[in-house]
């Protein structure tokens, strides 16, 4: 490969939570991002990628996986859900995809349906985003069931700060206290099952206790735009098949590269 690649510099740390980053690999669909320019300059090599993060709880400082082109991934079965067409000025950057709605057990919460034109709108899959962003009606919804179903619990909000649901365990705890299964299901019938490590991130500690906040927060843009992070694919392939124009959802023990 003779064609230099263009890098940014970072030249700040920058605040994301739940821990401070000092780069961004960009992954989306933009001409200058890593993978738009391998496949420009590969034209044999197939529009494809894959990701398997390891859950952090028990995996805090570990590497996860990422395969581009000719691969195979370890899986049984991978569900698929079509990218969508740009709800607005910002689609041809991301890959959208149509979220049908969020189940919190055996509660389903259906999704907002979007408008098509100019407004911004939809749902994003984004590696670069650490929780998932939710509109406000959806959010709200979607955090009163949680907080319903973990009364044994003893929620309570963190004041000052956008953590709206949190818990307390001890901690020397081994274990992620026992939440209800969240499932974000998309058109086509792919899934994500999130158990309590795509949940939950540690908020802080003290001598005695560890507090863990929902990974999920309310878009405080006025976009109404839905945003599907990295906390949420966990414990997941998440292949982008840009040649079929889809995303693929694997559940998986991802591979953990200490």
């Amino acid at each position: 490969m003779s064609e230099s690649f263009v890098f940014g510099c970072a030249v700040i740390t920058i605040e994301t939570v739940p821990i401070p980053i000092s780069g961004i690999m960009g992954l989306n669909a933009g001409p200058y991002s890593f993978t738009s320019q391998l496949f420009s300059r590969n034209a044999n090599l197939p529009r494809r990628f894959a990701y398997c993060l390891p859950d952090r709880f028990l995996n805090l400082n570990a590497e996860g996986t990422m395969l581009f082109g000719e691969y195979k991934i370890p899986t049984r079965m991978t569900q698929y859900t079509p990218l969508v067409p740009p709800y607005g000025p910002l689609g041809d950057l991301y890959y959208f995809v149509d979220l049908e709605g969020i189940s919190v057990g055996k509660k389903f919460i259906k999704g907002p349906v979007m408008n098509t034109g100019l407004e911004l709108g939809g749902t994003i899959f984004d590696s670069g985003t650490a929780v998932t962003h939710l509109m406000r009606p959806l959010y709200l919804q979607l955090l009163a069931e949680v907080r319903r179903q973990t009364t044994h619990l003893h929620p309570f909000a963190v004041n000052g700060t956008a953590s709206d649901l949190c818990y307390t365990v001890p901690l020397q705890a081994s274990q992620l206290p026992k939440m209800p299964v969240v499932t974000m299901h998309f058109r086509g019938g792919a899934e994500l099952e999130l158990g309590a490590e795509s949940l939950l991130y540690a908020y802080g500690y003290d001598n005695n206790s560890i507090v863990l906040c929902l990974a999920f927060l309310s878009t405080q843009t006025s976009l109404s735009i839905n945003i599907i992070g990295n906390y949420q694919q966990q414990n997941y392939w998440v292949e982008y098949d840009l040649e079929s124009s889809s995303i693929g959802l694997s559940k998986a023990k991802c591979p953990v590269r200490s």
